[in-house]
């Protein structure tokens, strides 16, 4: 349950299209078990996730994630500072297509590993989805230097009731194929362990491409996110 609560709240947090500041709660078996906190800049997206005290589905975390894009939100730098429970690390990938660099400072380590032009991580997929009302088809993920696969169904226009009202939305599903036997190292829970082909993800996108609420699915596991508030 933590591993797909955690996924839950970073994995959706790099939609944002059309507000500066977006809040978001998580919550699982009816309990809210974290707070969420997006920036969003012209090509840039700064993701806070945190919750105070311990929850017993939820483990304790104050991550920030920032991710720089190209054109078509390819991504050029990731830096993640994790803290979650007892742990403590940094992690920095840079890409130049045909290339990427992994520096994770924990371990004093520099990984290089090929990757495909179009390849991107979960944050820069997200944005592309939420900015292309057409959006649909495969796409490549970079899996901290494990290559898969994301399968993004066509948009399909719903009523959803969030915090903030009714909307009108469109819900795309997702889902995940690994395209190599490759280990990827840990990094944190959300890069190590919500790539499963078992996760399945709907993320309703409003008509201005702001992410609106979504639900994921791991096995037996459930998690709904809700939008609470925008502002600049």
């Amino acid at each position: 349950m933590r591993k797909a609560a955690l996924s839950l709240i970073l994995l959706l947090s790099a939609c944002l299209l059309n507000a500066q500041v977006a809040e978001y709660k998580i919550s699982s078996l009816g309990v809210k078990v974290a707070d969420l906190r997006i920036e969003y800049q012209a090509q840039k997206t700064v993701v806070k996730a945190q919750n105070k005290g311990k929850i017993w589905i939820f483990p304790h975390i104050n991550n920030r994630y920032e991710i720089e894009f190209a054109e078509q939100f390819l991504p050029k730098r990731y830096l993640r500072t994790i803290h979650q429970g007892e742990l403590r690390d940094s992690v920095l990938t840079l890409y130049d297509s045909p290339r990427a660099t992994m520096y994770q400072k924990s371990t004093a380590e520099k990984t290089s590993y090929q990757v495909h032009p179009n390849t991107r991580d979960f944050f820069s997929l997200l944005r592309l989805i939420c900015s292309n009302k057409s959006a649909s088809g495969n796409y490549l993920l970079d899996g901290n230097g494990a290559n898969w696969q994301a399968c993004v169904s066509k948009g399909k226009m719903e009523k959803i009731k969030t915090s903030l009202g009714t909307f009108t939305a469109r819900r795309h599903n997702i889902s995940l194929k690994a395209l190599s036997q490759e280990k990827a190292p840990y990094v944190d829970m959300l890069t190590h362990n919500f790539l499963s082909e078992d996760t399945r993800i709907s993320i309703w996108i409003s008509e201005n491409g702001l992410p609106l609420k979504a639900q994921l699915k791991k096995k037996v596991l459930s998690m709904n996110w809700d939008i609470v508030s925008t502002h600049k």
